[in-house]
């Protein structure tokens, strides 16, 4: 009798989770690798904190998945979920080495969320995003190139759009990640970081009682905000335009 098979798509928090809860339930009941095993189907190598990818420094971000799920006995497979077959209880994942099919007895589909870009002039050129790793790294890359460039005007001036959780922790780790900037190029250019959102209000989805610390936070961090019903966009990388909504 083949080992029935529990397959987990996604190492993010709820992938991750629900691999080694199996793992550890199992173990807990006595049943061993013959009777079920558990494999975790993950794009990469690395379970990305997602959550923290606004912080200046990076390396604390992505936590290797092999050293949390190798001691719990959780195989990985490293690819792309291509389908996935109901009838046949079957996954198909592509990988550096090809496609390949997974079993299954029981699926977990726990692949997450993704950003979706508006259709905004300029954007998918001139923005940055912190919603995955890369975009994060390609972020704090840029920022790293820019006192490298001939001073102009709004050089050092970051504008973040969305005042959420997201934008109100992007906003208030700029003013850090421009002075090292400023520290490292021994250099004084003036900075500003705009926090941009279409409702009147700043965290407008966290309650009126948390306003007054989040005001107070960006005051502190010297994150300015601009709340008003605007669109923006830009077919320049050193301008944004904005249009009353």
């Amino acid at each position: 009798m083949r080992a029935k098979q529990i397959v987990v798509l996604g190492g993010g928090f709820a992938g991750l989770w629900s691999a080694v809860g199996a793992a550890r339930k199992l173990d807990e009941l006595g049943y061993g690798p013959e009777a079920a095993a558990v494999t975790l189907v993950n794009r990469d190598g690395y379970h990305c904190i997602r959550v923290r990818n606004y912080e200046a420094d990076l390396h604390a971000v992505r936590v290797p998945l092999d050293d949390v799920l190798g001691p719990v006995g959780v195989r990985r497979v490293e690819g792309e979920v291509a389908g996935i077959d109901l009838a046949e209880q079957t996954v198909t994942v592509i990988s550096v080495n090809g496609q390949r099919t997974l079993p299954y007895d029981r699926l977990v589909v726990a692949l997450g969320s993704q950003l979706l870009r508006p259709n905004v002039p300029g954007l998918a050129e001139h923005g940055f995003d912190v919603d995955t790793y890369n975009g994060a790294a390609r972020l704090n890359t840029h920022l790293q190139s820019l006192l490298s460039l001939p001073a102009s005007a709004g050089q050092l001036t970051v504008v973040v759009v969305g005042a959420g959780l997201t934008g109100i922790e992007a906003a208030t780790a700029m003013p850090g990640k421009l002075r090292a900037l400023q520290a490292q190029a021994n250099t004084m250019r003036p900075f500003r970081v705009i926090l941009a959102d279409h409702n009147p209000r700043v965290g407008s989805d966290m309650g009126a009682s948390a306003r007054p610390v989040i005001e107070e936070v960006l005051a502190a961090h010297e994150a300015a905000h601009a709340l008003a019903r605007r669109r923006y966009g830009s077919r320049d990388p050193r301008r944004m335009a904005q249009a009353s909504g």
